[in-house]
């Protein structure tokens, strides 16, 4: 196998390891959102219009934050 393929491979799974702690991160950070949003008032179906998501999804999102 050449040697730029084998860097080439390399480097796309750092990237993914790098862009996969973001997205952790960022999921966490949304959780957070969701739950302070709703606490401060902000309705369900205007959380899931802000983030361009579904009102099921939100309500999943907060279940899973209360664990």
């Amino acid at each position: 196998m050449d040697i730029e393929v084998k860097a080439l491979l390399f480097w796309n799974r750092k990237q993914m390891q790098e862009h996969k702690k973001a997205i952790e991160k960022l999921s966490h950070a949304r959780v957070n959102l969701i739950k302070k949003a709703t606490k401060e008032g902000m309705s369900v179906t205007d959380v899931a219009n802000n983030l361009g998501i579904s009102r099921q999804r939100v309500y999943k999102i907060i279940k899973q934050g209360r664990k």
